[in-house]
């Protein structure tokens, strides 16, 4: 039999053993961590930085759908196909996330017609959400404001609906803050980038873009074929 005192003393000496295991494990967690949190932060932030390039999503045809433009015109399947879309969903009153990516598409846009590869044939389209307030004419002016070759697109609630599903985007619109205005509501609503083929397929997305260049590398990737 094991006296009381040496029990306890192998006792001890499994538990410490164990803890000095565990500190191990905690502090190489902590030091991997750090690495790819802080080199994430203060690597190369702009135009040296590799952004990932590779599909993130399975490549899908995108189906009949019917929308109206910002000049009051229908816009459907076969006016998607026919050129490189970048699409981004909102509306236009969204207070920061539609207009800091929608500057960064347009950026993204010129950059791209400057560069001896021919970007050139992309385009932008902003799909507004918000069926009640968002008519074409203000659409129009919308996005005029970021590039003239962007594409405003509203229709009824199910013709939205029936063209985001396709997209992967959802977005949610909220009860108004001050109940005597039924204007006063906000959206919440997806924020990644969806880049759709010229045959009408959906390729591939960027996940709430960065900057201009993370849009113009994936752009790049893509005319190369590397998805």
């Amino acid at each position: 039999m094991v006296p009381e005192k040496g029990w306890l003393f192998c006792l001890e000496d499994v538990v410490s053993k164990r803890s000095k295991y565990f500190i191990i494990f905690v502090i190489i967690f902590g030091i991997v961590y750090s690495i790819i949190h802080w080199g994430s932060r203060f690597g190369n932030p702009t135009t040296n930085q590799t952004f990932h390039q590779g599909p993130i999503i399975p490549a899908r045809d995108i189906s009949s759908f019917h929308l109206t433009d910002h000049l009051g015109q229908p816009f459907g399947l076969e006016r998607l196909k026919g050129a490189w879309s970048m699409i981004f969903i909102g509306y236009t009153m969204c207070p920061d996330v539609c207009p800091m990516s929608l500057g960064y598409m347009s950026e993204s846009l010129e950059k791209m017609e400057k560069e001896p590869q021919g970007l050139q044939g992309f385009r932008g389209i902003f799909v507004s959400v918000d069926v009640k307030r968002d008519t074409p004419d203000k659409l129009k002016d919308y996005v005029g404001y970021f590039h003239p070759s962007f594409v405003g697109l509203t229709g009824t609630k199910d013709e939205i609906d029936n063209f985001i599903r396709q997209l992967g985007a959802a977005y949610i619109i909220h009860s108004p803050q001050d109940p005597k205005d039924p204007e006063t509501y906000h959206v919440t609503h997806s924020s990644s980038i969806y880049f759709v083929s010229p045959d009408g397929r959906l390729i591939d997305m960027v996940i709430e873009p960065k900057n201009a260049d993370e849009i113009v590398q994936k752009s790049r990737a893509l005319r190369g074929g590397r998805g």
